[in-house]
């Protein structure tokens, strides 16, 4: 079955802003007729904006706006419940689900710095315990019926395998998220997963790396941005695009965009 030219339900999460807005249109321009998005993020205005975008390329494409914050379970809860019905309008070919929603935590605090609990809370909840639940939700609803293609994706990081100072929860969370969808994978053999790291990008997230305390890190970082390292979403996320169309990828595996110029945006490493 086609990953792309059929009917497809598909949810992004993160989608009111840089990678996962990208994504969205992106994905929404490669559909099927009769195909429908959701799109899930805190931010209202940026929900509409991405709406708009993705009607400019993609006109018949459904877009249905879900505001949620995913650092909060009850709010989790909800989007959990309301997916699924969103589904259930359709006769859908391709099942996708686009994990991207995250953040960095205190970037300015070391580990050792680090005492609030209940922010932690928020931070895990958000990057780790909302996808579990999201998933649960999303592939009850489809795993029943084998004649859905499902694709399952998660914007992973270099951070995962990298410990790196000043990045300790989120390098944390993203190496739990890694697991998790190895997991996954091996418990849905029927369900094509993917964890996908994007390289450097030139988002907010990327943005408040200028924060981070530890100087060397802070340097690292800027010789980066002046060397070329830096890509737009536009670059990465079309990538991430032909391998999903490609298919060839084994399922459960990391996928990481090479750390090159980006003139040379086609190179990939594979775990």
């Amino acid at each position: 079955m086609s990953v792309f030219g059929v009917s497809t339900f598909c949810v992004v999460t993160g989608a009111s802003r840089g990678i996962g807005q990208c994504t969205a249109v992106n994905l929404s321009s490669r559909f099927g007729q009769a195909s429908k998005i959701v799109i899930v993020a805190r931010s209202v205005e940026g929900l509409i904006e991405t709406k708009k975008q993705i009607k400019l390329v993609s006109p018949t494409c459904e877009v249905v706006c879900v505001a949620a914050d995913l650092s909060d379970p009850a709010s989790t809860k909800v989007a959990c419940e309301k997916i699924p019905s969103l589904a259930n309008d359709g006769s859908y070919q391709h099942a996708m689900f686009v994990h991207n929603a995250g953040s960095l935590a205190d970037v300015s605090k070391k580990l050792s710095d680090t005492t609030d609990t209940v922010e932690m809370s928020h931070f895990w909840h958000l990057n780790v315990s909302s996808a579990v639940a999201l998933n649960s939700a999303f592939l009850g609803y489809f795993c029943g019926n084998s004649k859905i293609r499902k694709t399952v994706v998660q914007i992973s990081s270099r951070a995962s395998e990298m410990p790196t100072p000043g990045l300790g929860l989120y390098c944390s969370a993203k190496a739990a998220r890694l697991i998790l969808f190895k997991v996954l994978a091996i418990e849905e053999p029927g369900i094509r997963v993917i964890s996908y790291a994007p390289g450097p990008v030139k988002t907010e997230m990327w943005d408040s790396l200028a924060n981070i305390h530890n100087d060397d890190m802070k340097s690292m970082f800027q010789t980066m941005a002046e060397s070329g390292m830096v890509r737009e979403p536009s670059a990465t996320v079309e990538y991430l695009l032909q391998m999903l169309e490609a298919d060839e990828f084994e399922s459960g595996s990391h996928v990481k965009l090479a750390d090159e110029p980006v003139a040379n945006d086609h190179s990939q490493a594979k775990e």
